[in-house]
């Protein structure tokens, strides 16, 4: 039987009212795991003039300055997992930010997973540097997830070979809204 003791899960993402698809999967995900009786807060990759009270701050361009006061807000809520939604369009200038808040919440030693939405897009288009990008994002994370196999491949064979691959990819076809819709025979672990 698996372990239902609440956990504390900090998001970082794009998140409503920013109208963005990642920022949609977030906030569908945290209002699963709020219901099923989890605490769950977020750091936003943007700012919101009307922020939503779960939102407890959002990663400031590099004009703005370091993240130092969200690292300290980051580990303040003493979270069991940190798991960032990236593509890079959804954070833009705000990527060095992301970089150093990463670093600050794993010197912590909190846990991270990375879901990586646009992979084979953002390397494609990006070429070299967004391949450099992958692998420091790949560098920081305890956990990769990925969408399609194609992804998973472009990750552990050309992008970050000597890291462990994606531990698992979801195909958007089979994917629910949640993780209790989609049928297990969708859910493909690599070994």
């Amino acid at each position: 039987m698996p372990d239902l003791t609440p956990t504390r899960v900090l998001f970082i993402s794009p998140y409503p009212p920013e109208r963005d698809g990642i920022g949609a999967y977030c906030a569908m995900m945290r209002a699963e795991l709020a219901g099923q009786g989890h605490t769950v807060a977020v750091i936003s990759a943007r700012t919101s003039p009307t922020p939503r009270p779960e939102v407890l701050g959002s990663l400031p361009t590099a004009a703005q300055g370091r993240p130092d006061a969200l690292i300290s807000t980051a580990r303040a809520f003493a979270p069991d997992v940190v798991h960032v939604q990236f593509a890079v369009a959804a954070y833009g200038a705000r990527i060095p930010s992301l970089l150093r808040l990463l670093d600050g919440v794993r010197a912590a030693g909190l846990p991270v997973v990375i879901t990586m939405h646009e992979v084979t897009r953002d390397t494609e288009s990006l070429r070299g540097a967004g391949r450099a990008l992958y692998r420091q994002l790949a560098r920081r994370a305890d956990r990769v997830i990925v969408h399609t196999e194609r992804a998973r491949i472009a990750l552990a064979d050309e992008i970050a070979p000597e890291l462990p691959p994606p531990a698992e990819w979801t195909p958007l076809s089979c994917a629910g809204a949640f993780a209790s819709e989609t049928p297990k025979s969708c859910l493909r672990s690599v070994s």
